[in-house]
């Protein structure tokens, strides 16, 4: 993978770019070595436009160093409605190519995140209708991928959503289940201390492990039983029996024993916004 620094202005990544950049390598590969075959030509590369840079995934018979001096090209063929077929774009390469074309990747919106884009050092006919039709059907692809991928991400959320089942009933035990892979895993609820955001994701930590949900904080605090967790940070919502001191602006929990070796307290920052709220739940003498 090769990065080059924009020249212009890239708006922040958004959350279709940050799908498509995590793909597998070998969905970029397969991509730039179809659309040499479907277009007869040598040369190609996929590159995407990510916050201030233009990423260059894959690429096929050029050299990474030849990237950057085709990233007008990239830009173009990104602006354009359609496949692209001319090398208006390219001539500012130290060895301009005699035959381009390419096609925008965008997502399912229309929004386009990259380019495939397709060279030739010798002069040759212009795309065919059925090559036109095939480079953007590789195109395609990568919206595919987007729409499959923003699909199972929902299905995620809705068996998140079954899995962490939390009992908030008077007198009933809190059972919590978490989705690992294929699995569904049960956390014994006096081991966890926080829950953490990070991004699409929440991390649930306990006293013996680490595990990556999908999801976010506002979601986890309405499945959480109010009564033992408390939102104490936009990031942070902790389990109030953990809780050994507050420090100023920071909780301090309990992150439970070693064998005999008590761990350190766990450093959790309380928001300002959640202070007030916090205290009045605890019964301070």
């Amino acid at each position: 993978m090769f990065v080059h620094p924009a020249q212009k202005p890239v708006p922040p990544a958004s959350v279709a770019y940050e799908l498509l950049a995590a793909a597998p390598p070998q969905l970029f590969a397969d991509l730039v070595h179809l659309a040499t075959v479907v277009c007869d030509a040598p040369q190609a590369f996929l590159a995407l436009a990510g916050p201030g840079a233009l990423v260059f995934k894959a690429q096929r018979g050029l050299a990474p160093a030849a990237l950057p001096a085709l990233a007008d090209h990239c830009r173009a063929v990104m602006r354009a409605g359609a496949v692209v077929d001319g090398c208006e774009e390219a001539v500012t390469a130290p060895t301009p190519p005699d035959f381009c074309a390419g096609v925008a990747l965008r997502d399912p919106a229309g929004i386009p995140l990259g380019a495939l884009c397709v060279f030739a050092p010798a002069r040759r006919p212009a795309l065919n209708e059925a090559q036109r039709e095939a480079l953007a059907g590789l195109a395609r692809q990568a919206t595919n991928y987007l729409a499959l991928s923003t699909a199972q991400q929902a299905l995620e959320a809705q068996q998140l959503a079954a899995a962490l089942r939390v009992a908030d009933e008077p007198g009933r035990r809190l059972d919590l289940f978490v989705k690992q892979d294929t699995r569904l895993l049960r956390v014994a609820p006096a081991d966890v201390t926080h829950f953490e955001a990070l991004g699409d994701y929440v991390n649930l930590y306990t006293v013996r492990e680490r595990f990556t949900l999908y999801g976010t904080m506002k979601d986890m605090q309405a499945r959480l039983p109010a009564d033992d967790f408390a939102r104490v940070h936009r990031k942070y919502i902790i389990r109030l029996e953990r809780l050994l001191a507050l420090e100023g602006d920071t909780a301090l929990l309990d992150a439970g024993r070693d064998g005999a070796v008590t761990r350190p307290a766990t450093a959790v920052p309380i928001g300002s916004s959640y202070k007030a709220a916090l205290l009045a739940r605890l019964h301070v003498l």
